[in-house]
């Protein structure tokens, strides 16, 4: 009777909670930013029980290291970084956005994942594989801890494959917005009017982030700290970061500002270029691939087929 499984995984989550009990962090009973909606994950909802691991969160993510300021660049990079001051959400639809909630998402994920490893990987052992005892738990905790390890990094590579998704967009739209700021300047308006006029106009994460400088010129009043926030927002960016040090350029020094815009085009638009040549090709892979998988295919059937009855025959 005692060596049924049920009573086998019964002293398994026994072990673990005694664990857990022995290692949980003593934290504050009570933290006052967890009821605002900037600081509660999408996990989290309208329930506490998972209170412990956001106090949690929101003590790894105020320390200084260079993690989080890795995850904070990549939460501007990709737009879904909310600042304190900020009425809502600059993204309605991301599943996090700041340290406080990347960090809970993280600890739930591992709690969940973990959970849910230790227990399937139980039951398939236990009632599938008929396996008992020290080997069924075994089994269950490393299913557990590899289903923890991927809740708890799956935020950071959804964070990583946003931010560099939006930065290939704001490179491909440069590519066809650059020649209409051109456009705007040798008409006769001055580079923040350009700026500005570019602004107004519907666009994708290039004419949001000159949105974000207008909004700054507006309130700032300083033409070189509003393009920095360009660099401050996309961290990497070449020729984001081109384009605003000539542009700094430009209004401090009087620089010549056709030619610079002439070369930032060309600039732009040569890799929206690349950018579509490399698409091409891999979009006649793709449509190849098919037909390669069809030809070995037609090639097994009508030559390796007929040879392996051949053998057969000879055998018999």
């Amino acid at each position: 009777m005692l060596q049924s499984p049920f009573f086998e995984l019964l002293a398994g989550m026994a072990v673990c909670l005694m664990a857990i009990g022995l290692t949980w962090p003593r934290m504050q009973a009570t933290q006052p930013r967890l009821s605002d909606p900037q600081f509660r994950a999408r996990s989290l909802g309208a329930t506490r029980v998972f209170d412990d691991f956001a106090r949690m969160a929101m003590t790894r993510s105020a320390e200084s290291s260079a993690q989080n300021m890795r995850f904070e660049r990549q939460l501007k990079q990709a737009n879904w970084y909310w600042a304190l001051g900020e009425i809502a959400a600059p993204a309605r639809n991301a599943p996090f956005w700041n340290l406080e909630t990347l960090w809970t998402e993280k600890l739930v994920g591992a709690l969940v994942g973990g959970a849910f490893g230790f227990f399937a990987g139980f039951f398939l052992l236990a009632w599938a594989l008929q396996a008992h005892g020290a080997l069924a738990l075994g089994a269950a905790a490393g299913f557990a801890g590899a289903m923890a390890y991927i809740g708890y990094t799956g935020p950071d590579a959804s964070l990583a494959l946003a931010a560099g998704r939006r930065q290939k967009q704001i490179s491909l739209e440069m590519g066809f917005r650059l020649p209409e700021l051109r456009s705007d300047v040798l008409s006769g308006r001055t580079v923040v009017a350009a700026i500005r006029e570019m602004a107004k106009r519907p666009g994708g994460p290039f004419v949001e982030e000159l949105r974000r400088v207008s909004v700054a010129l507006d309130i700032l009043k300083d033409e070189s700290a509003a393009l920095h926030l360009l660099l401050d927002r996309n961290h990497g960016h070449e020729l984001l970061a081109e384009f605003v040090n000539q542009m700094q350029m430009a209004i401090t020094h009087g620089n010549e500002v056709n030619r610079v815009l002439n070369v930032l085009t060309n600039t732009a638009q040569q890799r929206l270029l690349n950018t579509i040549n490399a698409q091409g090709r891999r979009n006649a892979q793709e449509m190849g691939r098919p037909l390669a998988m069809g030809s070995i295919l037609i090639l097994a059937l009508l030559v390796m087929l007929p040879a392996a009855l051949g053998i057969g025959d000879l055998l018999n």
